[in-house]
């Protein structure tokens, strides 16, 4: 199969696209062209999403020449989670070292602070209070640290020297954790009553 590449500036490409649209001997021999490839290096956005309509999907449709829409630029965002203690930019050089390609950049899609993600402390006043609290509802429960995937803010409070934790006071069933962050996401009467109850007590005793 022949590919042919092409790439110039966006408005030269386009005339060349709009008159082979237009030739008539092109429709005379597309008999002859089923079956090519054009590669088109494109500049993304509005035009295009243009010159498909206008003229890439005519042009395929005229001729059977198969155009194939090739980015400029092309960018991949992870998004990642580091582990406590983990450094930011150690963790971005080891990204650059498995690629080994010079022409691929890493940077953070976002300023980091510089400090290092802070774990959680665990025998604190807040900590043995929630403890009590959820013992005090349900007899058999055990109150153990994890680690979510999420992000949350409480980075910042622990950075300022404050006890953060998250905290879901609810016994959710499968279909309930399915749906987080989803178009049906819900919550039983239940699970809010008991949500609101927990929380509510483990507030009482942290301010008296």
């Amino acid at each position: 199969m022949r590919q042919k590449n092409v790439r110039m500036g966006k408005y030269v490409l386009a005339s060349i696209v709009a008159s082979l649209c237009a030739t008539g001997p092109m429709a005379a021999n597309a008999q002859n062209l089923q079956g090519r490839e054009m590669n088109v290096v494109s500049w993304g956005g509005a035009w295009t999403e243009a010159s498909r309509v206008n003229f890439f999907e005519p042009f395929e449709k005229e001729t059977g020449v198969k155009i194939n829409v090739i980015p400029a630029r092309s960018q991949a965002f992870l998004d990642c989670r580091l582990l406590p203690g983990q450094d930011p930019e150690a963790w971005r050089q080891q990204v650059i070292d498995f690629i080994d390609d010079d022409r691929i950049q890493v940077e953070f899609a976002r300023q980091t602070s510089g400090r290092l993600p802070k774990p959680a402390e665990w025998d604190t006043e807040l900590f043995w209070t929630i403890n009590a609290v959820v013992k005090e509802a349900m007899e058999e429960a055990v109150v153990v640290p994890a680690m979510t995937v999420g992000a949350t803010d409480n980075r910042f409070l622990r950075d300022r020297g404050i006890p953060a934790y998250g905290f879901i006071p609810c016994l959710l069933s499968p279909e309930e954790r399915r749906g987080f962050h989803g178009n049906n996401e819900f919550l039983t009467i239940d699970n809010l009553n008991m949500g609101c109850e927990l929380m509510y007590e483990i507030v009482r005793r942290m301010v008296v």
